[in-house]
This record gives structure tokens, C-alpha cells and sequence, in this order.
């Protein structure tokens, strides 16, 4: 949920007739019904955050979309990358999938490029330099 100090450093929560903005990460503070930034995975419009949407609402782990066509994710949170469906579902470089099928990427170790999931992570293969 968004917040934003007003001038006598009092936090107030974003809201919009008294619920809370979602998706709204940073309001103004002379009128917290006006978002001024969105959390990842929403989009910013008129003074207010709409969900990136897709496969799942909101778009699991979608960091920015268009806001013309908000199925179309444009760019991951770190750690995952695309799917052949345009998801963010895949894990990036340098992170692994905690559990087949549940599109949670947990990072490799430092200079490790491809790791399986086990306690402890496994190193596979390493970034160029590295061994």
C-alpha cells in the first residue's frame, strides 16, 4: 500500500473514498487520492495505478506493462524472465526455480549462472571467468 508524509511528518495511507489505492506505491501529500508512482505490476494513469493483467490479475511477477494493452507485460521483477506466453514465469540467469511449476525463482550463489534448488543451492555452471 502507498503513503506519503504530510507536512507535519505524519504518514497517511493513499486512499480513494477511504479505501486504500491499490497498487499506488507514492501519493500526493496535499490529496492522498491522487497517485503520483505505482508498485510494480501496475501502471500509471490519470492519478491512479490499474493492474497489469494477463494470465493472472495482477500479472504475477510483471514489473512494468502498456498501459494500451495491459496484457502485455514489458519487463520482469529481477530474478525472472519470459515464458514462450509472454509470462514472467521463467527463471532469469543466475537464479533457479525453487520447486518445478511454481514460478518461484530464488537466486543462485555469487558468480554461479545456473543452479538447481536443493539445501544448499547447486552451482551447475558458471558466469564466464569463474569456476
Amino acid at each position: 500500500h502507498g503513503d506519503t508524509a504530510d507536512a507535519s511528518g505524519v504518514c497517511k495511507i493513499c486512499t480513494v473514498d477511504g479505501l486504500s489505492t491499490a497498487g499506488c506505491q507514492l501519493c500526493l501529500a496535499t490529496d492522498t487520492s491522487k497517485c503520483q508512482t505505482c508498485l510494480p505490476g501496475y501502471y500509471f494513469e490519470t492519478g491512479k495505478c490499474t493492474a497489469c493483467t494477463g494470465a493472472a490479475a495482477p500479472a504475477t511477477n510483471c514489473l512494468t506493462c502498456d498501459k494500451a494493452t495491459t496484457d502485455k507485460c514489458q519487463a520482469c521483477v529481477t530474478g525472472y524472465t519470459f515464458n514462450t506466453a509472454n509470462e514472467c514465469k521463467n527463471c532469469a540467469e543466475g537464479w533457479a526455480q525453487q520447486t518445478a511449476g511454481d514460478g518461484i525463482c530464488v537466486q543462485c550463489t555469487e558468480n554461479c549462472k545456473t543452479c538447481t534448488f536443493a539445501k544448499p543451492l547447486t552451482c551447475s555452471a558458471c558466469f564466464d571467468g569463474y569456476e
